[in-house]
Formats: structure tokens, C-alpha cells, sequence
């Protein structure tokens, strides 16, 4: 359960670091900036990043076409 949450930590650190970079937080991005390749194969890395990014509003995106889009909720 720690090391789940240790994950999740660190992928919203990345996460949140890219997207003030101006970076959309592709897989790819998201793997160099943790420095470990293959990284979403495990598919509970995966989920965890879609979980995250959800929390953060970042709509992920296949392809190519990456421009960065956020959610904005009406309160």
C-alpha cells in the first residue's frame, strides 16, 4: 500500500512538473523524466497514471496530436 502511494506520488510530481513546463505528460515524457523505460507495461503503472491524471483533470490523449487540455469544472 505504501509503495502504491510512494507511485502515485511520484507520478503527480511528474506530472504536475511537466504541465507547468508547458509539456503534455505523455507516457513517453513521463518515463524519461522518471529515468525508467518500459515503466507502463506494468499495467497497475498504468492505471495509477490515468487514475492521477483524471485527479489532475489532464485528458489523455493517443496519437500524436498532444496539445495539452484541462478540465476546468463548473462550481
Amino acid at each position: 500500500m505504501e509503495e502504491k502511494r510512494n507511485r502515485r506520488e511520484e507520478l503527480r510530481n511528474v506530472i504536475i512538473k511537466l504541465l507547468n513546463d508547458g509539456i503534455y505528460p505523455s507516457q513517453k515524457r513521463i518515463e524519461n523524466e522518471l529515468g525508467k523505460k518500459s515503466y507502463f507495461w506494468n499495467g497497475s503503472n498504468l492505471r495509477l497514471l490515468n487514475e492521477v491524471c483524471q485527479e489532475l483533470g489532464v485528458v489523455r490523449k493517443k496519437g500524436p496530436h498532444t496539445k495539452i487540455e484541462i478540465k476546468k469544472e463548473n462550481k
